[in-house]
């Protein structure tokens, strides 16, 4: 049986309501290949050629176009935290000496493999939920890699000693390579010393560390790390290795490339993140500081962008509120780049009394976008390409209004998908306490009105999301609501069926 659906033919984009317990709209962006990040898994279990979906407890399947989601099957694995990845219609579970592949046969799930495997490097603790009997569901990762291109993948598994390969042979996974890529160790700063009470004092164990991230594309494997530099400060190292698949994937030397960045302070202010598919890492920075030409304390942020390995940076400087880098760059015009987004706030226009009064007595926070293209040389352009104007309306003026800590967030406004499939990023805004409203791009400019509206309540988040694969972003509102004497977290995916007869 199919849940309870409702259609919204609203401004010409038509939306179907489903509500998909437990179903999370994604987890930022990776650094390394400028990929979104997701909290679940998608593909055709059944082969009914409707692709279903992977929760970390449940699996949904989907039939009709519509994801049935009143008979879920428990998804394999969720019982004990194992690690979980996909591969066409099978799934792969990896946890503390073992590894399990499973497959939907015939209304059920089937092992296809059950192997004892010890892993170079222990999987995560013990999960807290299952430490209190409860299912703590699996952990999506992504450690499946076809890098010989067989069809076959390859298990790839970070270690102390470096990045191991698991290949399948005969019937079963075997470690048959070990990449020593991986920086070495560094001892951590040592802690804050006791000496007083005498009683109190402890031998304080040095301790090591090593971090960084990694990424396989085909046969080349790139590694970003830090280094430890005097004075508290820290570089960016970029590695990039090429395999030699024929060989026991032995590293060319020939073909390895370092680059570092320069010097930064030891906070976390520069970020690695892929801006477009030159050879070169890219680094992103936001620093946000109080303009001292005014009497009242108006944010100013500045938003940062090195193409060329972090020697210089391209910026702009806008009165506005600090957001999280990653929803500062997005493919907007669907070339494979990355462009720059850059909020401005109208809180501040005018003088001190317009904005005393504005923030008193106003409800209405008049709100700007500004898209900065990236040409082909990586470089963006120093005024928006592409600007909106919109006005959010609140529950009361911010000062006084229960949503207003949303908008310094970043919980407002969304510009990460296209959903008129035209290939360019749109906007939607929760412009009124109970309603998201679309905002269609035509490469220049938004539209003044809304051409879409979806009905929300109020203390609720969204985002956009691809929920049924389809090739049309939805969008996910999420909200919290008492139940049986617990706070239940619901999700309500409105499917995007595109344009309304």
């Amino acid at each position: 049986m199919i849940a309870a659906i409702t259609a919204l033919a609203l401004g010409g984009i038509l939306f179907v309501e489903q509500e998909i317990p437990g179903f999370r709209w994604g987890g930022g962006l990776n650094a390394v290949t400028g990929s979104t990040c997701v909290c679940c898994r998608q593909t055709d279990l059944d082969h009914n050629g409707y692709t279903d979906l992977i929760l970390d407890k449940q699996v949904f399947f989907q039939q009709g176009g519509l994801i049935v989601v009143d008979a879920p099957a428990p998804t394999p694995g969720a019982d004990r935290g194992a690690a979980c990845d996909v591969w066409g219609d099978t799934i792969f579970l990896r946890d503390a000496g073992r590894l399990e592949v499973v497959a939907w046969r015939d209304g059920a799930w089937e092992t296809l493999l059950d192997q004892e495997l010890e892993w170079p490097a222990p999987v995560d603790v013990t999960p807290a939920d299952l430490t209190a009997g409860r299912a703590p569901g699996v952990a999506f990762e992504r450690f499946l890699h076809d890098i010989d291109a067989n069809g076959t993948p390859e298990i790839v598994v970070p270690a102390e000693d470096g990045i191991h390969v698991f290949e399948k042979r005969q019937h079963e996974y075997q470690d048959v390579a070990r990449l020593d890529v991986l920086p070495p160790l560094e001892f951590n700063p040592p802690p804050h010393e006791l000496l007083w009470p005498p009683e109190a004092r402890r031998i304080a164990w040095p301790a090591r560390q090593m971090g960084c991230r990694f990424a396989l594309e085909g046969n080349r494997l790139w590694v970003v790390s830090t280094q430890s530099l005097p004075g508290a400060r820290v570089r960016y190292r970029i590695t990039r290795f090429a395999l030699d698949i024929e060989n026991g994937y032995r590293l060319v030397e020939e073909k390895t490339s370092q680059d570092f960045s320069d010097a930064t302070p030891a906070d976390p202010l520069m970020q690695p993140l892929r801006l477009n598919s030159d050879e070169t890492m890219d680094f992103v920075r936001q620093d946000t500081y109080t303009s001292q030409a005014s009497v009242l304390p108006v944010p100013i942020c500045e938003t940062q962008a090195s193409t060329d390995g972090g020697r210089s940076f391209q910026r702009a400087r806008n009165v506005a509120f600090q957001r999280t880098w990653g929803g500062s760059y997005v493919d907007f015009d669907g070339d494979g780049d990355m462009d720059m987004v850059t909020h401005t706030t109208g809180l501040f226009d005018g003088g001190v009394r317009e904005s005393v009064t504005r923030l008193l007595t106003s409800p209405v926070v008049e709100h700007e976008l500004g898209v900065h293209l990236q040409d082909s040389d990586g470089r963006f352009s120093q005024t928006p390409d592409v600007r909106g104007r919109f006005a959010l309306r609140l529950d009361a003026p911010p000062l006084r209004s229960e949503l207003f800590w949303r908008y310094p967030m970043g919980l407002m406004t969304d510009l990460t998908a296209d959903l008129d499939g035209d290939g360019r990023c749109d906007l939607i805004a929760h412009d009124r306490p109970e309603r998201l409203a679309v905002y269609l791009n035509d490469g220049r400019t938004f539209s003044k009105e809304a051409t879409a509206t979806i009905r929300v309540p109020r203390a609720c988040l969204f985002g956009v999301v691809d929920a049924d694969a389809d090739g049309r972003n939805d969008v996910v509102v999420v909200r919290c609501e008492p139940r049986g004497g617990k706070t239940m977290r619901l999700s309500r995916v409105h499917l995007n069926r595109g344009k309304a007869p």
